[in-house]
């Protein structure tokens, strides 16, 4: 799957074969939706460990503006380490429950891509 429009011809097709699919699942293609939506913002990576989300990105994206504009509920969540925000950002997730971790970084996303 190499972007959105992959991702739901793929869905399709497990819809077609499979019917409903499980909770598992879903949690799994949101993934996907994620991270496919995050490579076209330029966003290389996002990983998960323990209570803080990681976004790599190159230095010649310019996601310190972007992180700027978001809303005032994500900016709290940024750890800023030192006075730059270059290359990583981390998102401190503590206090959010892990059934809605997916549904707090897709809104997260969604944001960062206004």
């Amino acid at each position: 799957i190499k972007d959105l429009e992959g991702l739901e011809k793929a869905k399709e097709e497990l819809r077609d074969r499979y019917g409903l699919y499980p909770q598992e699942v879903r949690n799994l293609l949101e993934i996907i939706y994620l991270k496919t939506f995050l490579k076209s913002l330029g966003i290389i990576s996002l990983i998960v460990k323990g209570e803080v989300v990681v976004l790599r990105y190159p230095p010649d994206v310019n996601i310190k503006a972007k992180l700027d504009r978001l809303p005032l509920l994500y900016q709290r969540r940024l750890i800023k380490e030192g006075k730059k925000l270059v290359g990583i950002s981390k998102i401190d997730l503590s206090g959010v429950n892990s059934p809605e971790i997916l549904k707090f970084l897709k809104e997260f996303i969604i944001d960062l891509s206004k």
